[in-house]
């Protein structure tokens, strides 16, 4: 498992993070999370809304009986539409740290945003978080690039802790319709600008484009009909073919390459993933041993 110091963070992580909205039984759990650290990962996405915080409850469950906590490094997220403001911040972290069976959680973002509410509001509801121990490294997500710059351009005029975590859509596929409602990606040189500066990382989900890299969407005709409606376009297929391309000169699959892709930016990035069996995880973490150069990843990126 390849690691990566994210910024903020005390230690490096993996690159890649396991995803914990799928998982339904202690069984389930037990299986993915075991699987996952033995093979070296020590990185979990959670979130407030997940399951209707059944999600956090089992997660948090498994991290009691294997008594890994201080060994993991937590990203949650809340403040979620309806209840988008500063008051649930804190409300919603409450009970996400209950749920968990922990006091802290090292890189809280919000979930989503509410434009009606002044920016400043929000920072100083995840400042005084981050300043009561309850939070480590703090961020966004779903937020305009607007509305972020204007956070950071915030805290610096304050001197105050800089946000250093935003979690978007990034991959290979870049989103044509949102996902969900409300949901952002973080493709395109303007965001590229913002991270290169390597003070702020990026915890992309989705980043292997829920299966647009799979046989699942082989044409749009048998492809499943949320595919065809979030990553169906000329670029994004021309991409496609490319990492079918190169994962059969390779000897992977293009669901590897594609998340290789990802993998191999040169700015601070922990891809999510949400596997659901042993087999999806070995998949996906096969694709922190595939090479690609910078010319490798030019080319799969077809403008």
């Amino acid at each position: 498992m390849q690691k990566i110091n994210m910024p903020g963070l005390k230690r490096p992580v993996a690159q890649l993070a396991l995803g914990t909205v799928g998982m339904e039984t202690d069984a389930h759990a037990d299986q993915m999370y075991d699987a996952y650290v033995e093979a070296g990962g020590d990185i979990f996405d959670t979130a407030w809304l997940y399951r209707k915080g059944e999600a956090e409850a089992l997660f948090g469950g498994w991290m009691k009986r294997r008594g890994v906590r201080n060994e993991l490094t937590l990203i949650g997220k809340g403040a979620h539409t309806p209840n988008c403001n500063p008051a649930a911040v804190h409300e919603q972290l409450t009970q996400s740290l209950d749920r968990l069976g922990t006091d802290k959680i090292d890189v809280y973002v919000m979930h989503r945003d509410n434009i009606d509410v002044p920016v400043a509001e929000f920072v100083d509801a995840m400042l005084a978080e981050a300043h009561a121990g309850r939070i480590g490294e703090y961020g966004f997500s779903n937020w305009t690039l607007q509305r972020v710059e204007e956070a950071i351009a915030y805290v610096l005029d304050r001197g105050v802790k800089l946000p250093t975590a935003l979690s978007y859509n990034f991959s290979l596929a870049e989103l044509v319709q949102p996902v969900w409602k409300g949901v952002l990606a973080a493709n395109g040189p303007d965001w590229g600008k913002l991270l290169a500066g390597g003070e702020v990382g990026l915890y992309s989900w989705s980043a292997q484009a829920r299966g647009f890299f799979t046989d699942r969407a082989d044409t749009a005709q048998s492809a499943d009909p949320e595919l065809v409606r979030c990553w169906f376009s000329e670029r994004n297929l021309e991409r496609r073919r490319r990492a079918y391309e190169l994962g059969a000169k390779r000897g992977v699959s293009a669901n590897r390459i594609a998340l290789a892709w990802t993998l191999r930016q040169s700015f601070p990035l922990v891809a999510l993933i949400g596997p659901l069996t042993p087999g999806e995880l070995q998949d996906s973490l096969g694709a922190a041993s595939v090479d690609l150069s910078p010319d490798d990843v030019k080319w799969l990126q077809a403008e």
